[in-house]
């Protein structure tokens, strides 16, 4: 009996501390456990294709939750190497 409380409190400390930390995102974000996933029709919203040769280079968006309006941070295709110029080994 001495044993059981001499190594089992501390680890059932240490898994209860790995599960705060770690196990317990991986659990629920990445596996999807107790994650209601709905089908698009359940929402009331209409949705269109943007196509415009001058949103070719957005890399970020941002929807606002209260207008439904979607926010993108663009730039010129041709200008996408000047703000994210490759690396040259020298």
């Amino acid at each position: 009996m001495n044993s059981i409380v001499k190594f089992g409190v501390p680890l059932v400390l240490v898994g209860a501390v790995l599960y705060q930390t770690l196990l317990k995102t991986v659990i629920f974000t990445a596996a999807g456990v107790g994650r209601h996933v709905q089908p698009i029709s359940d929402f009331p919203y209409d949705c269109r294709r943007i196509t415009d040769p001058r949103l070719q280079a957005c890399e970020d968006m941002w929807l606002s939750e209260n207008t439904r309006q979607l926010f993108l941070a663009c730039s010129e295709s041709s200008a996408r190497a000047a703000w994210m110029p490759k690396y040259i080994a020298r």
